[in-house]
């Protein structure tokens, strides 16, 4: 099935409940927005099960880098780039303040984590770090996230990291669970429960091996990295397109207004 011929449905949803409530699968289109619902639930369960798999078998899953997960998150990244590029702008001079700053994090933030996923551009093309900036990373490549010195790590790789594991964790944990709670400037931004599942896997997949390190003192083998950028990516993918959702519904209800 086409994802970039979904996505645009999943945007035009009439279902009013939640931003991210994509359908009941009654006809055609329905079916690609039950589709993407599923999404939620099938791609996560998958990659889990072959996160798993790759440890006992030479698959090219998970772990491994260039491997179907690493390629999943570019994937997820580059949907989420284009839908905010192609419909996040729309009527973007009569947003709230507060939503054209939320649009702009989202897509600077998306190309960001996308740009240093795939060194910016150098895993596709093959390009040559520079002699002075590969000494610089200890991995030879080009990107940010990599570079040597303390002062780097924490402000290009483990700052970023906390921003989105927070973000994460709120958006799509614990604030779906108590919208009502929330004054409503939080609450419009809530993607709904439909993202707990996907949120719980990019906020806790590293747990168990934390938790056998901490006690036994011994790294366990399994390197839960490339799953959980692969979930972060996913969720940033459906909050995208909750909020854009939620912006397309405000325009439609403002036109409807008479004056």
């Amino acid at each position: 099935m086409d994802v970039v011929r979904i996505i645009p449905v999943a945007l035009s949803s009439p279902d009013p409940a939640c931003a991210i409530q994509f359908g009941r699968g009654r006809g055609p289109s329905d079916a690609k927005v039950t589709f993407m619902k599923w999404l939620t639930i099938v791609v996560p369960v998958l990659c889990l099960i072959g996160g798993f798999v790759d440890e006992f078998f030479p698959l090219p899953f998970s772990n491994k880098e260039f491997g179907i997960m690493e390629n999943l998150t570019v994937l997820f990244l580059a949907l989420s780039i284009l839908i905010l590029l192609f419909r996040g702008f729309r009527g973007f001079g009569k947003m709230r303040p507060l939503d054209r700053m939320v649009l702009i994090v989202l897509l600077l933030g998306s190309i960001y984590f996308l740009g240093e996923e795939i060194s910016w551009g150098q895993h596709f093309f093959g390009f040559h770090t520079p002699e002075g900036y590969r000494e610089l990373n200890y991995q030879g490549e080009t990107n940010l996230h990599n570079l040597g010195g303390e002062l780097n790590k924490k402000l290009f790789d483990r700052l970023p990291r906390l921003i989105v594991g927070i973000g994460v964790f709120f958006s799509g944990i614990i604030f779906p669970f108590i919208p009502n709670k929330l004054p409503e400037w939080i609450r419009r931004y809530v993607p709904g429960k439909d993202v707990v599942f996907t949120s719980i896997l990019a906020v806790g997949i590293s747990l168990p091996s934390k938790v056998y390190r901490m006690i036994t003192g011994v790294k366990d083998g399994f390197d839960a990295g490339e799953a959980k950028e692969m979930y972060i990516a996913l969720f940033i993918l459906l909050f995208c397109l909750a909020f854009l959702r939620m912006l397309k519904k405000e325009r439609q209800n403002s036109v409807s207004v008479p004056n």
